[in-house]
């Protein structure tokens, strides 16, 4: 096939490595002035979503477990079908097998600073952009991803390991135009791990720019371009089977179904309402000099111009028409939130800055009327709504503009302001008006020393605030019927949480929880609620309601206690009903006694009464959260019910032989008994999880091969 005359990049790689690596140390070092990543935060996410997360793999990783089932939160929950779990995205267990979860995070984001720095780097010297240039797109692309729409990147680890790797994925492709033979290969195999990180929204988005990339970058016919393109995305979703798949069953599940309908609601959070927003943010975001040379870079020919301004237009406006009806077709209908965009949009700012930047220094007289005429008018408007730093930027670039003809370096001016502005960002790091100091875990240290042994052995789950907030009810292993999983809630335990209260329990209105814990003691007992931690002025609502004080807390918080359902028991009534509504309504009852029924939507299965006076002794282990090993005797044929949230993939066998796993009481786990003596296991063996394994080994294989052989060669 014809190969494509292109400009040679500029520049070695050794010189890449070492503009990243400065960087990425500066952002590092000025990040670490102000407490390091993450030591201020916009809420809960961080600690409750992600560091309690990282610390529960790694500690499955030691113990020789692979960590799919999370017992600790919901009565039972998917681990790997999380989407902060990351339990396939290796340099995070590796990071946190070795480290503390926080220095774990530093460490993990001073590699992915590196790596986004050194790959924008090489990308913008692959278009044939010069040093400068490159380097000044490394500093805005790794730098302003902190200060986007709600600066999810400060304390949401996963948002910028995705976002770096948009670069590396770039600077494939690019080579793929280039006829490498390798390239392809490794395009789909950088775009798979992106998917091991967890969120999707950035890796939809960015096979959407793969997309404009083959659409409007020069290089073979459109139609190679396009077909390598989708065979690309196609393969790297197919090596992202692996956390796919256990995500979308877990979406299935999930309240987010049902919730779909506000997501248009929820998007135009990101809309931009009109050109003086669009420019007082460009400029608060990206700073002065940067809008400069970005508007410079648009005016500037360049092979790859065109694909960088309709990304960049992309990104900005996909709460806008037409992008937005992308929206309206499946998966892209189920995003939530357009932070993707947001996250993306400073490696396009960085690409076309630097090509600004380049036509800039290239110019010859003649043509510097434009770059001073640009930053005359813009210094002008900035002026004219009042913004006087951003006025004394434009004011600066224009006299480097206007300088030129004498000094063969003022086009350094703007380039310095550029980087400059990154290094404010890194300094402002977490100062947005809703971020505050990250929780101190060493002065919740004395409760959770007291707690533990309340849960250590029992049946009881614990209700508690602090350690919800702050993730210690998952790192410390203190099981709770409630979670912090904003993004994919499982649908059924959470309904059942929110009669008595627990989707309060982290609000302004956790006063609520309590009085709803009193008010329903059946629901609350069903969902293994028995230990409460809560302020000792607010005990005797649930003191009247049957629990009572069995601890006082170092920091004045009381502990109550009130007998749960047992994990493990069997039941001799079934009460079936038609539905999973008439399941809710039944458990809701207030005359409902669940250590003396159980509801079944299903066929129920045959039960008899317990035999008058006789034991019927059930014990219960759990090698693993994976698996329980239950030894149970039943005078009667009953149901053996098993107080953790049913899920999909949870399979049983009685005496060796397989038995169904049926949903019972709303969102639990059933197995129809026989009399006699049973050797009863349940074990979690999800199949998307094992379907994902298979699909994601051939695609590996695949891609392997294609990165050795070339072949087959699509462009």
């Amino acid at each position: 096939m014809r190969r494509v005359t292109e400009r040679p990049a500029c520049g070695t790689t050794s010189a890449d490595v070492g503009i990243a690596t400065t960087v990425a140390l500066v952002e590092v070092a000025l990040a670490a002035w102000r407490g390091g990543f993450g030591a201020t935060v916009g809420g809960e996410d961080l600690f409750g979503m992600y560091l309690g997360k990282h610390r529960f793999i790694a500690d499955a990783l030691a113990h020789g477990r692979l960590p799919l089932w999370n017992a600790d939160e919901f009565c039972g929950f998917p681990l790997h079908g999380s989407a902060q779990g990351s339990v396939f995205y290796l340099p995070i267990p590796l990071a946190n097998l070795v480290l503390a979860p926080w220095t774990a995070m530093q460490v993990l984001y001073a590699l992915h600073l590196w790596l986004m720095a050194f790959a924008l780097t090489r990308y913008c010297r692959s278009a044939g952009l010069g040093t400068a240039g490159a380097t000044v797109a490394a500093v805005l692309g790794t730098a302003t991803v902190f200060n986007g729409v709600a600066g999810v990147a400060v304390d949401h680890p996963h948002t910028l390991f995705e976002t770096a790797l948009l670069p590396p994925i770039l600077l494939g492709w690019e080579a793929t135009l280039r006829g490498r033979p390798w390239a392809a290969g490794a395009t789909a195999l950088l775009l798979g791990v992106q998917w091991w990180t967890g969120y999707p929204e950035p890796m939809l988005d960015t096979a959407v720019l793969l997309g404009v990339m083959a659409a409007l970058s020069p290089g073979p016919p459109l139609v190679r371009r396009a077909a390598a393109a989708v065979a690309v995305v196609g393969l790297g979703a197919a090596i992202g089977a692996l956390q796919i798949l256990p995500l979308a069953e877990t979406l299935a599940e999930s309240t987010r179904i049902a919730d779909m309908r506000v997501f248009t609601m929820s998007r135009g959070l990101f809309a931009v309402t009109g050109p003086g927003a669009l420019a007082s943010a460009s400029v608060e975001r990206y700073g002065a000099a940067a809008v400069f040379l970005v508007l410079l870079g648009l005016a500037t020919p360049g092979r790859r111009r065109a694909a960088w301004a309709l990304a960049l237009a992309w990104s900005l406006f996909a709460a806008h028409l037409p992008f937005r009806l992308l929206y309206l077709v499946w998966p892209f209908a189920g995003v939530r939130f357009l932070w993707g965009w947001s996250l993306l949009a400073p490696v396009f700012v960085g690409c076309l800055a630097a090509l600004g930047l380049d036509g800039l220094a290239r110019a010859t007289p003649p043509a510097r009327r434009r770059p001073l005429g640009l930053a005359t008018a813009l210094a002008a408007l900035a002026l004219a709504s009042g913004a006087w730093t951003p006025a004394a930027v434009f004011a600066a670039c224009a006299l480097a503009a206007a300088a030129a003809p004498r000094f063969e370096r003022a086009w350094l001016v703007p380039a310095a302001l550029a980087a400059a502005h990154g290094v404010v960002v890194l300094l402002e790091l977490g100062t947005l008006g809703t971020f505050k100091a990250a929780p101190d875990l060493r002065a919740l240290t004395p409760r959770v020393d007291a707690l533990r042994p309340l849960v250590a052995a029992g049946d009881a789950r614990l209700v508690t605030r602090p350690e919800l907030q702050t993730g210690l009810v998952l790192s410390e292993h203190l099981p709770s019927p409630w979670g912090y999983e904003p993004a994919v809630p499982p649908r059924r335990v959470t309904r059942l949480g929110q009669l008595v209260g627990l989707d309060d329990l982290m609000s302004p209105f956790v006063d609520r929880t309590w009085q709803k814990l009193g008010e329903r003691p059946q629901v609350a007992a069903l969902l293994g609620v028995g230990y409460v931690a809560l302020p000792a002025a607010r005990a005797p609502a649930l003191l009247q309601a049957g629990y009572r004080q069995v601890l006082q807390l170092p920091d004045g918080d009381v502990v109550v206690f009130r007998p749960p359902v047992p994990r493990v028991q069997l039941v001799h009534e079934v009460r079936r009903v038609a539905d999973e509504e008439a399941a809710f309504a039944a458990i809701a009852d207030r005359a409902f006694d669940p250590r003396a029924a159980v509801v079944v939507e299903a066929d129920a299965p045959t039960v008899a009464a317990a035999l008058a006076g006789a034991p019927e002794p059930v014990t219960a282990s759990t090698p693993a959260p994976e698996r329980f090993q239950i030894d149970a005797t039943a005078t009667a044929p009953g149901l053996l019910v098993v107080g953790q949230n049913w899920f999909p993939g949870w399979e049983a066998t009685v005496d060796g032989a397989p038995m169904p796993v049926l949903r019972v009481d709303y969102t639990f786990q059933g197995i129809a008994l026989g009399a006699g003596r049973h050797a009863v296991t349940l074990a979690y063996r999800p199949r998307s999880f094992r379907l994902g394994v298979a699909v994601s080994a051939v695609a590996l294989a695949l891609a392997a091969a294609w990165i050795v052989t070339g072949r087959p060669r699509l462009v």
